[in-house]
């Protein structure tokens, strides 16, 4: 992974890059393409990420082959231990694909499953917030934080190489899914509150099976959550025992 490097000043998003040369023929596995700016960055599917500066690693990793079963998990396990081992934050994974400091944002990673020619490919973005001083004074503030505001002085390239050295590694990696997810997020034992269609309600967060789905229980009973494109899960910080907060 990151032997062949696409670098761009300025893109759409790093993934529309590596459709682009998908569909040319010329994208090669473990490819990554990086942009200084993305002028439009994109979360889980209705949301934007704010990339529009040369302040993090925006970046799109192309994998031959279908995502596999918990591939976002995984990638987000990778930047979890980056950040905490080697650049010693207390990072943690939120469900299904945030990188928190507290109870704030420093990253979001997303895979997409494409095609060209009836072969399948993985492509695996991330969003990783290094190098911004402060959020204040924008709609991030109180909600995203970056490795410098939070005390790690990095650069964008350290970041970067520390995260394929460790990707290549967690993504072979046969380790059961519950286990990479609950040495790394501290959700399992939360409450938390959920909004869907508008409505919110509280659930308490009681694991994950070997899929990469998370198990909720609510006041109707046990609950099993595929994806949360359609749910906001909140919580000032996911730690075991802990209520919601307003």
């Amino acid at each position: 992974m990151g032997r062949t490097v696409t670098a761009l000043d300025e893109t759409t998003s790093t993934r529309d890059v590596a459709r682009e040369r998908l569909a040319q023929g010329a994208l090669r596995t473990g490819e990554v393409i990086i942009a200084d700016r993305q002028t439009a960055g994109r979360g889980t599917p209705g949301r934007t990420f704010v990339s529009n500066t040369p302040d993090g690693v925006w970046m799109t990793l192309a994998l031959a082959g279908p995502p596999a079963p918990g591939v976002t998990l995984r990638a987000g396990a990778a930047l979890v231990d980056v950040l905490r081992e080697d650049f010693g934050l207390d990072a943690h994974l939120k469900w299904p694909n945030d990188v928190l400091i507290g109870r704030l944002k420093i990253a979001g990673l997303l895979a997409e499953g494409v095609s060209h020619a009836s072969t399948p490919w993985c492509l695996l973005s991330a969003g990783i917030n290094v190098l911004q001083r402060s959020f204040a004074g924008t709609p991030l503030d109180g909600v995203a934080c970056s490795m410098r505001s939070a005390g790690a002085g990095a650069s964008r390239e350290a970041v970067l190489a520390a995260l394929l050295n460790r990707l290549e590694p967690a993504l072979a990696s046969g380790e059961p899914l519950p286990g990479v997810f609950g040495a790394r997020s501290r959700m399992i034992g939360c409450r938390v509150r959920v909004v869907e269609d508008g409505v919110e309600r509280s659930v308490d967060i009681t694991g994950l099976d070997s899929t990469g789905a998370l198990l909720a229980c609510g006041e109707a009973g046990p609950e099993r959550w595929v994806s949360s494109s359609s749910r906001d899960i909140r919580a000032e910080d996911f730690r075991p025992g802990t209520q919601p907060t307003a």
